[in-house]
């Protein structure tokens, strides 16, 4: 592990293969773009959760899984869920991952890769910040694929859209409560949950449920819903029909 930042807010440390990875226009190595990343969403949050000094997080991004889950183990002392490439300790201001360094530039999972650290840190100050112990799954999901930049590859492109929402609604396997459920079955990893037929997809659903409400209702009113867990389960009971009528007809799709 190389630590490439330690100051009073953040700690990066992560493997040399993410340094080794400069196949870029600007020549610039994966781990500058995640450390930019990173320094450009604590900003966000600074704004987001009204916080003039974020505490300080510890970011650990590894390239290899099997060293990822000894990690995992060591801290949790059980196996991690099969879906899992990460996880955060918000009481310790914690967050370990685990990533392929060789990434394409500017590829859907580029986008994901150099947003990883600040979608654990939403996590983490969301929890420390807002909802204390009583977090809703799919809305603290939504938000941190939302807010963290990872899906920055389609999610503000019409038609990019339109097809990921066609992908997801052509392989929904239909709940009626977004509250119940938001990840996928704990045997299936989290690369295939967005793609394999059959399996609920509850990141992407998550996702799109908050861009949802951004297009309808605008970025003012998430940041305000984010306080009142009360409504937030209200609208987890209705919001999976609503979404799906609104992409329809937003898209003009009549039949599917």
């Amino acid at each position: 592990m190389i630590t490439i930042i330690d100051n009073d807010e953040m700690k990066i440390s992560l493997s040399k293969s993410f340094i080794e990875n400069n196949d870029t226009p600007d020549k610039r190595s994966l781990s500058e773009y995640i450390l930019d990343k990173t320094k450009e969403k604590l900003q966000f949050f600074r704004e987001l959760f009204n916080i003039e000094k974020l505490d300080k997080i510890e970011f650990i991004l590894f390239d290899d899984y099997d060293e990822w889950k000894k990690y995992y183990v060591s801290r949790n002392h059980r196996e991690p869920p099969e879906y899992s490439r990460g996880s955060f300790e918000s009481e310790n201001n914690l967050s370990y991952s685990v990533q392929k360094s060789g990434v394409l530039y500017n590829t859907p999972l580029w986008f994901h890769i150099v947003s990883v650290n600040a979608h654990e840190a939403f996590h983490i100050y969301y929890k420390k910040y807002i909802y204390k112990d009583d977090r809703i799954v799919w809305f603290d999901e939504g938000l941190a694929q939302y807010l963290s930049g990872e899906a920055e590859g389609w999610i503000n492109n019409e038609e990019k859209l339109k097809k990921v929402f066609l992908e997801f609604y052509q392989n929904y396997k239909e709940i009626n409560n977004l509250n119940d459920r938001i990840q996928g079955n704990n045997s299936i990893p989290d690369d295939l949950i967005f793609s394999r037929k059959g399996v609920f997809e509850g990141y992407k659903m998550s996702l799109l449920a908050i861009k949802y409400l951004d297009l309808k209702y605008g970025i003012s009113y998430i940041k305000e819903l984010m306080k009142y867990n009360k409504e937030i389960r209200e609208l987890g009971t209705t919001i999976i029909d609503d979404m799906i009528e609104y992409y329809k007809e937003r898209f003009n799709i009549k039949v599917l």
